[in-house]
């Protein structure tokens, strides 16, 4: 833990880096059409991680804040990372105004964890309304 993650010292102080910041809707049930020849041989609905995952990514990237940086080293491969995009996501925790009107609270799921308002465990932050605080 060191001060690139500043983003989380207000709920953890400096406590491990707790996971995760961002959710999606990850049930197969309400997942998306896509076509997909080689696995269900044309279309059929995908949900879990492999909607939820490319889907914030996609959020994320059309934003376009380019917050997040690498800072290598080729003499040495050493760096460091820039989290610049989770700064973002936790400064919106503290102003209700910015929270509410750039992200859902998770309050509820059937995945068997504990959810509950503004940050948890299980849902991060919450899952996002726009491309705003992104």
């Amino acid at each position: 833990m060191g001060g690139w993650a500043a983003y989380q010292y207000a709920i953890f102080g400096e406590a491990a880096r707790q996971t995760p910041d961002i959710a999606a809707d990850a049930d197969p049930a309400s997942g998306a059409w896509v076509y997909n020849q080689y696995s269900c041989g044309g279309w059929c609905v995908i949900g879990g991680t492999s909607l939820a995952a490319p889907s914030n990514a996609g959020i994320v990237n059309r934003a376009n804040n380019r917050l997040s940086t690498w800072f290598g080293f080729a003499v040495d491969s050493q760096g460091f990372f820039y989290a610049g995009e989770n700064t973002l996501l936790y400064s919106q925790l503290e102003s209700a105004t910015a929270y509410y009107k750039n992200f859902y609270d998770v309050t509820g799921g059937s995945n068997g964890c504990t959810v509950t308002a503004s940050w948890d465990y299980c849902t991060g932050v919450g899952t996002p309304r726009d491309l705003l605080g992104k």
